[in-house]
């Protein structure tokens, strides 16, 4: 893949991640003008802003990323060769809609499953970018999203007690 190509992908990828990022806060966004979550209100908004936060740290990725390129001569660093960009296509393709009769079971359950595919997404990004700073960035995202399984499944914890 050509160098010109390959910083190209590379911006393509961190794209497809920040709407990643986009859709996961817009949902949360949704859940909090849509039901009455006073129980998980804490959760749902700290969720909601770890998703900015990681929107922003994608964002600046990509900002030096473009950066690097101009400034070195050498564009090796930031390869991403055989990326499977088709299964990002499909993967977590989109949040559910939520209804204002959803149970606080429901909507968690909901962001339960598309959290656990933002870590499945972060992991695939991890193993296939071969630049150590994409693949720090993508490790950082996909141990976030872990831990935001685990506070989803500990509330549920709570709700089903």
């Amino acid at each position: 893949m050509g160098k010109p190509l390959r910083t190209l992908f590379v911006r393509l990828v961190l794209e497809k991640a920040i709407i990643f990022e986009e859709r996961s806060y817009r949902y949360y966004e949704s859940v909090l003008q849509v039901s009455i979550m006073e129980d998980s209100f804490d959760l749902i908004k700290k969720l909601q802003g770890q998703e900015l936060h990681h929107r922003i740290m994608l964002e600046e990725m990509q900002r030096r990323t473009t950066v690097e390129v101009k400034a070195s001569g050498s564009r090796k660093q930031l390869a991403v060769e055989e990326f499977p960009s088709g299964d990002l296509d499909v993967m977590c393709e989109e949040w559910p809609v939520i209804s204002p009769g959803d149970s606080k079971k429901v909507i968690l359950g909901k962001a339960l499953q598309k959290e656990l595919c933002a870590y499945r997404f972060y992991k695939k990004m991890m193993e296939h970018a071969r630049s150590d700073g994409l693949t720090r960035l993508f490790e950082t995202l996909m141990y976030e999203e872990m831990q935001h399984t685990r506070s989803i499944e500990e509330e549920l914890e709570k709700i089903s007690s």
